[in-house]
């Protein structure tokens, strides 16, 4: 089986529509989205290099097609994007733990790369969901992650570690700071713990 997922630092994160929980986001209400559309516009394209660059050195002699951008797309429509772009190209695939999978030979490698290629370039990721969060967000997310994302987990039987402070929270974030999910191990069903309690707030994106 071979999985293609963009985002796998941020698997499961998908905004989740709840079934049960009370849990609409954090305290300070959702998060206006920090990029300017031309700023936006410029991550895209640093995005879609990047993306040339490592098909390049994985295949120098690919055909690399020319096509143009269809639409940005979330972070929750990317693995079904993605998926059906794919299967359009011609490579069965389908959606697996919020990423792409499917079963390639050999043979199917260079032109799957190629094909994945295409279809990011058609339908990248809207950037405000890969850059780095600003302070408002991580404020906000502190506020969920203390307040309604721990009282669901508790409410589902897990016990939740104590969190850092705020300034602590703030600080060590990009270097992969706390989260209530870390007190979740053990869990048998991963996903629907995930679509009862959602990792992120609502609007935590803009």
């Amino acid at each position: 089986m071979h999985h293609v997922s963009k985002l796998a630092s941020l698997l499961l994160v998908g905004v989740l529509t709840l079934g049960g929980c009370s849990i609409l986001g954090g305290n300070g209400g959702p998060v206006e989205s920090s990029l300017s559309p031309e700023e936006a516009m410029a991550a895209v394209e640093q995005e879609n290099e990047r993306l040339l660059a490592e098909l390049r050195v994985s295949y120098p002699d690919a055909s690399v097609p020319t096509v143009s951008q269809v639409a940005l797309v979330s972070l929750k429509e990317w693995p079904h994007v993605m998926s059906k772009c794919l299967n359009e190209e011609g490579f069965e695939t389908n959606v697996v733990d919020e990423g792409v999978g499917g079963t390639l030979t050999d043979a199917q490698k260079e032109p799957y790369a190629v094909a994945m290629y295409a279809c990011n370039i058609k339908y990248p990721m809207d950037p405000r969901y890969t850059v780095p969060f600003s302070d408002a967000q991580l404020n906000y997310l502190y506020d969920y992650y203390t307040g309604d994302l721990t009282d669901c987990l508790t409410a589902e039987g897990i016990t939740v570690e104590e969190p850092p402070s705020r300034q602590k929270f703030l600080e060590t974030y990009s270097a992969g700071s706390w989260t209530p999910y870390a007190s979740a191990t053990g869990v048998s069903d991963w996903l629907a713990l995930n679509e009862q309690c959602p990792q992120n707030p609502e609007g935590l994106f803009g």
